[in-house]
């Protein structure tokens, strides 16, 4: 006498075995994907923690050679910007002392100076952007911090 359908639980338990394991593989590539295991070059320039603030970085901007390094700040906050002063607190490049003024909705270009690195290596700095923002009559003083990092080319 046959038995019907033990050939059909068989098959089942080999997909379940299989989809759980490829499942758990996947998940394991998207995450180291999104840690930016993946990444390198030149795509690698990015800016980080500007993002939802007042100041913008545009990481398509970010430009290293092997003494500077480049980048455009955007005024995001929807009213005047006055005495954006970019600092770098610590990182490969040392010398930024920009005093400039954002008017609803434009750019400046900054350069840091003060780097020292050789083609094809990754340069990093962690800033501090301070402006005053003119908010219902009142002038309020923030502080904006981030990191660049970019490839020198």
């Amino acid at each position: 006498m046959k038995r019907v359908g033990k050939k059909g639980q068989g098959a089942m338990e080999y997909l379940m075995t299989y989809g759980w394991a490829i499942l758990v593989v996947m998940i394991v590539g998207v995450v180291l994907w999104k840690l930016g295991i993946f990444g390198g070059g030149a795509s690698g320039n990015k800016a980080t923690g500007f993002i939802g603030s007042k100041i913008g970085v545009i990481d398509a901007s970010i430009k290293c050679n092997t003494t500077t390094m480049s980048f455009i700040v955007t005024n995001q906050a929807g009213s005047t910007l006055s005495n954006v002063n970019v600092s770098v607190v610590s990182g490969d490049c040392n010398d930024a002392a920009n005093l400039f003024n954002l008017s609803v909705n434009s750019k400046q270009s900054v350069e840091l100076g003060g780097c020292d690195a050789a083609v094809g290596d990754s340069l990093h700095s962690n800033l501090e952007i301070s402006f005053t923002q003119r908010v219902a009559g009142t002038s309020i003083s923030r502080t904006e911090r981030g990191a660049i990092l970019c490839t020198v080319e």
